[in-house]
């Protein structure tokens, strides 16, 4: 089997050297023989991988003009330099193999001054391009430049339907800036006659702000975007954990999903809480075997303001003294098998997932 993943993986690299093929056309055969091969080595549990990633985070943006009430930079973690274009343009062995670039991080990446050039970077590769942003900095000219690009999603961090709620969590944010900025996308989005990017209104689900969720679902379908993501606060929080409060929070994610059933609008969000003592405290391996497993370490590449690589924004560091790498003192081609993405891979494949993991709300992948 080895020899085979050895095969596909060379068949992928002699594709963007072909000289018969354009560029356009060495990468799609590239990108589509390690999308081949990246699915045999999850199916049979590969830990050392021939395959790249699909998916890509770059944390570019390490400084930010807020300071919302959930965030780490709010919670004294460090801010960091936002990254130049070098520093992106030294990963460019996987741009050919990705699906997907997020070019984010901790900060606000419209505050990145070689961000359009990033960009042009992540398109020339015909990778898709998404990311995060406040809002609060989306000005005609840049919107204008993002539709140009082709840029294919903007997720805007939206966490409440109310000016008192938004206005509180998202310090100094002001709601009908935002909202007009949104507008404004949609305006110029439709008078240029594109269809990209698509816009979806990103909330993280609070205690103090739940109730608002359907609202903002109707706010959304009002504004005319395509979409809300939403995702549960991090233990930064533990009070405001939606958790603490499963029916609470079931009852508004299941309010939520009718509301956007109805608008036909797409609503991403966790899966339900379990509600019983005994369903919160079944084993990880328990939800391996009954169909749902991680497919991150096997999909994705997260690199940190700082140069740390992990596979999903849960994990940072080491696992078990196992060491992820970082990409300011480790070749960038090396991370992908690091000792700590390995080991990650081997403990799932053995449905002995770590207990970060047990928690994990993103864990939605049918096994095969």
């Amino acid at each position: 089997m080895e020899q085979l993943f050895a095969r596909m993986s060379l068949a992928a690299k002699r594709a963007l050297r072909d000289p018969l093929l354009s560029r356009a056309e060495q990468i799609y055969h590239a990108r589509r023989f390690n999308r081949e091969l990246r699915q045999r080595e999850l199916q049979l549990g590969a830990t050392t991988l021939q395959s790249w990633p699909a998916y890509m985070d770059l944390s570019v943006a390490g400084k930010c003009n807020l300071r919302c009430e959930m965030c780490g930079l709010t919670h004294g973690d460090p801010t960091h330099p936002n990254w130049t274009f070098a520093e992106v343009e030294r990963f460019s062995a996987y741009y050919p193999y990705l699906d997907t670039v997020n070019p984010t991080g901790a900060g606000e990446p419209m505050l990145v001054k070689e961000l359009p050039a990033m960009l042009e970077l992540f398109k020339r590769h015909g990778n898709a391009v998404g990311f995060y942003t406040n809002g609060t900095l989306l000005t005609s000219e840049k919107i204008d430049l993002l539709i140009r690009l082709g840029i294919d999603n903007i997720n805007i961090s939206f966490d409440g339907a109310t000016r008192e709620t938004f206005e509180r969590i998202r310090h100094p944010a002001k709601f009908d800036r935002v909202l007009a900025n949104i507008r404004n996308l949609i305006k110029r989005r439709r008078e240029l006659g594109a269809k990209q990017p698509a816009v979806r209104l990103a909330m993280v689900l609070m205690n103090d702000n739940k109730h608002e969720l359907p609202a903002l679902i109707q706010l959304a379908a009002e504004l005319g975007v395509e979409g809300v993501f939403t995702m549960f606060v991090s233990d930064r929080m533990p009070l405001q954990m939606p958790q603490k409060d499963p029916i609470g929070t079931n009852a508004c994610l299941r309010e939520a999903t009718a509301v956007a059933q109805k608008l036909g609008l797409h609503f991403y969000s966790p899966g339900l809480l379990p509600e019983t003592s005994d369903s919160a405290s079944a084993p990880v391996t328990a939800l391996l075997h009954s169909g749902l497993i991680c497919t991150h370490p096997w999909m994705q590449l997260l690199v940190w303001n700082n140069g740390d690589v992990s596979p999903c924004c849960r994990i940072q560091g080491k696992l078990d003294g196992h060491d992820f790498g970082n990409a300011n003192t480790t070749s960038p081609e090396l991370l992908w098998n690091s000792p700590g993405f390995v080991h990650l891979r081997q403990r799932i494949a053995a449905n002995d997932a770590p207990q970060v993991c047990q928690t994990c709300p993103l864990r939605t992948a049918k096994a095969n």
